[in-house]
């Protein structure tokens, strides 16, 4: 993923969560990446809240077995700006959208995606599903990115 180009569009907005074993998630807007190593100066070193701590937990610990290749785009309004184009990643039966804004954070060289659904902790009856961008030589998550409704 393109962590200058989102750490350009997160700004001061963004939330930076370190987990137990050191990792640093720059979270912001249903996006966050893995801040590389060697990344000390960043802003966004407030409180992070504990819904995305328990997301990138959730996101960090999940199956990432169904592997998706982007399949399609679709534009739901004819009049619409290429802004609301949704790019659907699929493994033909399972698919996951992401807004085009989005796409543009994953690089060429991102060929290991996968889609998961993360279970709300405090309501089982609400699933989101992500886009997540695995490093491309074993499946640990670098980024991930929220799905939107197809």
């Amino acid at each position: 993923m393109k962590f200058d180009k989102f750490l350009k569009n997160v700004g001061m907005m963004g939330q930076i969560y370190e987990r137990a074993n050191g990792d640093r998630w720059l979270v912001c807007g249903g996006v966050g990446m893995k801040i590389p190593v060697g990344a000390v100066n960043l802003l966004g070193a407030g409180v992070v809240t504990d819904e995305v701590k328990e997301t990138v937990e959730a996101i960090v610990h999940a199956d990432t077995d169904t592997k998706v290749d982007l399949a399609k785009a679709i534009l739901k309004d004819a009049d619409g700006k290429a802004s609301d184009i949704i790019r659907v990643f699929s493994d033909g039966r399972n698919d996951v959208g992401i807004y085009n804004g989005d796409f543009g954070l994953i690089e060429k060289s991102d060929v290991n995606l996968c889609k998961a659904d993360i279970e709300n902790p405090d309501d089982e009856l609400d699933v989101k599903s992500f886009l997540l961008i695995l490093d491309n030589t074993s499946d640990e998550v670098q980024g991930f990115i929220a799905g939107t409704e197809i």
